[in-house]
């Protein structure tokens, strides 16, 4: 039988802070769109609401 090695080495603490950093700072872009999207939609949703009491 074969002895197979690691050919990766092994994930550091540091490494693992890393990625938590950069996974977080993506959650908080990704939360930043999603409001900027709920706000862009509630100012849209205000508009038609108003030009439909208009019709009236």
């Amino acid at each position: 039988m074969e002895k197979k090695s690691i050919s990766e080495p092994m994930m550091t603490l540091k490494d693992k802070e890393k990625i938590r950093g950069i996974v977080s700072e993506r959650r908080v872009q990704r939360n930043q769109e999603i409001s900027n999207i709920e706000e862009s939609f509630e100012k849209k949703i205000s508009r038609l609401k108003e030009s439909l009491n208009s019709r009236k």
